[in-house]
């Protein structure tokens, strides 16, 4: 793959006439009209071979005569084989000195959204980790852990807790242990059960897999439950999931087909998409560009 993103560097380098031609005839479906935005033929516009992406560096004006970058990825789509074309949204470190000169993989791989947590699996999608655990077990106990820190908050509880202080250590130690066998099995049982297969659309991407929303609640007795979102410290439950056992989650799309992902270990996952310009998440490809 590296070899055909050489040749279309080399092109757009010597022949810009032939480049348009070649990415044209080997990329993905509405990648074109990106191709063409990135205003490559320009005099202005620098071009970067990094790894096994092209780095484009346009200039644009605004209707008030202010100068500014954008920032192109060409590169291969694996599950294709195609040339993809993606716009990134505008960032201030574009308008660094010798920014194209200091950009590494790394850091285009961050302005993407893509870290040490979080993998592209299909097009723009991208599966982030937020937790992971060793396994069912060590999940368990860290819900338990956090429940017991919730129910320290609650008036009933604290009062149950101040009486058995009352006693010695040792009855203590009992009811904690006691506590924490009885919540063990509440939270083993409630996950079996509100465990479910989900299939998520984002965009024109389908992703079928088993987990457990974390907009879900656990009901421990009629005056107190908690949200799981709360448990683990999560703010943004949107497309966020508990995943309680190993296995393969499908991603489909009608160009990208279908490609499997396996996890190994319960973790909580959230979906979410490449950043993007906003003539790409709007699919506007009219007019001129824009920050």
């Amino acid at each position: 793959m590296k070899e055909k993103v050489r040749k279309l560097y080399d092109l757009i380098r010597k022949d810009y006439i032939e480049a348009k031609k070649y990415f044209l005839e080997n990329c993905l479906e509405n990648h074109y009209e990106r191709f063409l935005r990135a205003k490559i033929s320009h005099k202005d516009t620098r071009i970067k071979l990094l790894d096994e992406y092209i780095v484009i560096y346009p200039e644009y004006v605004t209707p008030s005569g202010r100068k500014y970058h954008g920032l192109f990825i060409i590169g291969i789509d694996d599950s294709t084989g195609k040339f993809f074309c993606h716009r990134l949204p505008w960032n201030k470190e574009f308008e660094s000195e010798n920014f194209l000169d200091k950009l590494t993989k790394q850091k285009l791989l961050r302005f993407l959204g893509i870290d040490n947590n979080s993998i592209r699996v299909q097009g723009d999608i991208v599966l982030r980790f937020l937790k992971r655990f060793n396994d069912l077990k060590d999940l368990i106990y860290t819900i338990v852990f956090n429940i017991i820190n919730c129910l320290k908050n609650d008036s009933n509880v604290l009062f149950l807790e101040s009486m058995i202080r009352e006693f010695d250590d040792n009855f203590y130690n009992a009811f904690l242990k006691f506590l924490n066998e009885k919540l063990f099995n509440i939270v083993s049982k409630w996950l079996r059960e509100n465990e479910v297969i989900y299939e998520v659309t984002i965009g024109n991407h389908r992703i079928t897999f088993a987990g457990i929303s974390l907009n879900n609640r656990i009901n421990l007795y009629k005056s107190f439950s908690i949200h799981l979102s709360s448990i683990f410290d999560v703010r943004n439950i949107n497309r966020t999931f508990l995943i309680i056992r190993r296995h393969e989650m499908e991603f489909y799309h009608r160009e990208h087909g279908i490609k499997k992902f396996k996890i190994d270990n319960p973790s909580i996952i959230e979906f979410r998409t490449l950043n993007a310009h906003r003539t790409i998440v709007n699919n506007n490809l009219d007019g001129m560009p824009y920050i």
